[in-house]
């Protein structure tokens, strides 16, 4: 069992990552997608965003009963 995902193996994990995303058509994100939310918050365009959290996750997060809270 992987941790977190019980029942499932790591592998099993990663193949079912190829399949399920919100936004049609993405699976796993390249690293260069973290990169360039980095880069923008580094810039100029940036100068004035303050406390907020910037999801770079494809909308995987609004998916129900995919994430479930681990605060019981």
């Amino acid at each position: 069992m992987f941790p977190g995902h019980p029942g499932g193996t790591e592998a099993d994990m990663l193949e079912g990552g190829y399949h399920s995303a919100a936004l049609k058509g993405t699976t796993f994100m390249d690293p260069r997608v973290i990169a360039d939310t980095a880069m923008y918050l580094n810039s100029d365009l940036a100068a004035r965003v303050t406390g907020v959290t910037i999801p770079v996750d494809a909308g995987h997060l609004i998916r129900t009963g995919i994430n479930p809270s681990p605060v019981h």
